[in-house]
């Protein structure tokens, strides 16, 4: 009767591991995404805030616009030199292009947020059912270690 139980602690240690091994596998791979997601979240401080100067010099020139306007003078028999307005042209491309990357990467962080809180939902889920089968597993073995203990006593009974 004693050989049983030692025959089933290898399996109990090894599930044992088992479990350990995956606890531990659950937390390496929260430690990452966490490190990914604060990563991330600098990227978009980071963006934030050269949007918000961005916004700060259009503001700017917004202001400066509104004044030229205010003021009344008679263009209408004045004529821009080509110079002017290629500068005219080559400033306003310039500041678009910075504010269209700036829009492009916030929708690239905003969708890779996205996509890593999916991928941590579903190893949690994935993590959850891989320790519930465990568990069932463990209780298993108990149930049928304590069956078969029962079978050998009523066995030893008989006899």
């Amino acid at each position: 009767m004693s050989s049983m139980p030692h025959s089933d602690e290898p399996t109990t240690g090894l599930l044992k591991a088992l479990l350990d091994q995956s606890n531990e596998r659950h937390a390496q791979g929260h430690e990452r995404l966490r490190d990914s997601i604060t990563e991330l979240r600098m990227k978009l401080d980071v963006a934030e805030k050269d949007r918000w100067d961005l916004r700060m010099q259009v503001d700017g020139l917004t202001k400066d616009i509104r004044n030229v306007e205010k003021r009344k003078t008679d263009l209408s028999n004045t004529t821009m030199p080509t110079k002017v307005t290629v500068a005219l042209l080559v400033g306003a491309i310039t500041m678009a292009v910075p504010l269209w990357r700036l829009v492009s990467s916030v929708s690239e962080v905003t969708s890779e947020v996205s996509h890593i809180n999916d991928r941590i939902t579903q190893r949690n889920t994935l993590e959850d059912e891989r320790y519930t089968t465990l568990m069932r597993t463990v209780e298993d073995l108990k149930k049928r270690q304590e069956l078969t203990e029962l079978v050998v006593r009523d066995q030893k009974g008989k006899r």
